[in-house]
């Protein structure tokens, strides 16, 4: 270290990680880890001021808000009831939801609901043949018509 208000670029990378090892408890996602450096300002001798180090931290706690604040949104349109009241009438009822999961949900929540998930109602659809019967049911078929009756 130069001073107190001076780290220098690899001593940022190594007291990053460990802040951020207990963030995640564990592994840090190395996308997160680029990130944070290179919102860092970093002087031309390798040096960050304690200044720039605090503002990248503002930054990157303003950005974790916001991208919270939109998940919420996207997520809150799967909340179809403020309480739980309604929500066990609702299921006493069997009253069904307004919406589908395609329409409350932008990606499926399970691995089940992958197949079909973005498709249209024409894709789903299975094509159709008509019965055939095997050579057995024919031929009691033809007796039945002949007038022979088990």
């Amino acid at each position: 270290l130069a001073n107190q208000n001076t780290l220098f670029l690899p001593f940022l990378i190594g007291f990053t990680m460990q802040v951020l090892e207990k963030v995640y408890h564990g592994e840090v996602p190395a996308a997160e880890l680029q990130m944070f450096i290179d919102a860092t300002a970093v002087a031309e001798d390798g040096t960050i001021t304690r200044a720039a180090f605090d503002d990248t931290v503002a930054s990157m706690r303003a950005k974790a808000t916001e991208f919270m604040t939109n998940q919420h949104q996207v997520l809150s349109g799967a909340c179809e009831t403020s309480s739980s009241e309604v929500m066990q009438t609702n299921l006493r009822r069997h009253t069904r939801s307004k919406a589908g999961p395609t329409d409350k949900y932008s990606q499926p929540l399970v691995t089940s609901q992958e197949y079909g998930w973005s498709q249209t109602g024409e894709d789903l659809k299975t094509k159709r043949a008509a019965k055939m019967s095997c050579k057995e049911t024919q031929y009691a078929a033809e007796l039945i018509k002949c007038g022979v009756y088990f």
